[in-house]
């Protein structure tokens, strides 16, 4: 199952449409020869993560889940290795499509944590 996952909150590379996400995602797709599905758009509150968690809940054991961008992260409030540990569960790879970089969550999962702890990091932030 390949998931796709959208925000229209501003994040530290700007403010993107739904629209513009969406291309964005489905060009990634189509080059890395993956099934688009329609993104699950996230709530456009500060800190909001609802619809990251419904997916969860919803996602199939060994799927895959592509972001618009890694930097959708920078304001997530909770534990970064709990959140991590929730992505292994459910999915092999998490994509971000603007960066055109995949992570395999089998191997590689630290790597998503230290993604995730500098994108908080203040100093790193620039909206």
């Amino acid at each position: 199952m390949i998931i796709t996952y959208t925000s229209m909150r501003p994040i530290p590379i700007g403010r993107y449409s739904s629209k513009d996400q969406n291309i964005i995602i489905k060009k990634y797709c189509q080059d890395e020869n993956i099934n688009f599905s329609i993104p699950f758009p996230e709530f456009v509150y500060p800190s909001c993560f609802i619809q990251l968690f419904n997916i969860f809940g919803l996602a199939s054991f060994n799927s895959n889940i592509v972001f618009f961008s890694s930097t959708q992260f920078f304001d997530y409030p909770g534990n970064t290795v709990e959140l991590v540990n929730s992505f292994r569960v459910k999915f092999n790879t998490i994509s971000f499509a603007s960066e055109n970089y995949q992570i395999d969550l089998n191997q590689n999962y630290k790597e998503l944590e230290k993604i995730i702890e500098e994108l908080r990091d203040p100093k790193q932030i620039k909206i």
